[in-house]
């Protein structure tokens, strides 16, 4: 976002909000809905498969430099 334009930042800014989330908060499951894009700032955001048996592993990860939807890694 700061790399945004002045224009389009004050476009987008009554529309974002600054908000905490603690280290392992589940942002998104698998047949939920997810109604947010996450511009995450001081974080790195990981997208995991989870086994049935509880294994999981990582398929992405995305540092302060990218954008979160789950609905954009899978094309919905």
């Amino acid at each position: 976002m700061a790399a945004l334009a002045e224009a389009e930042f004050e476009r987008l800014a009554e529309h974002v909000q600054l908000l905490p989330i603690p280290l392992g908060e589940v942002l998104y499951e698998s047949g939920g809905q997810l109604p947010y894009v996450y511009f995450h700032t001081t974080s790195i955001v990981l997208l995991l498969y989870v086994f049935q048996d509880g294994a999981s592993a990582e398929i992405t990860a995305v540092g302060d430099d990218g954008i979160i939807s789950v609905s954009g890694f899978i094309g919905r």
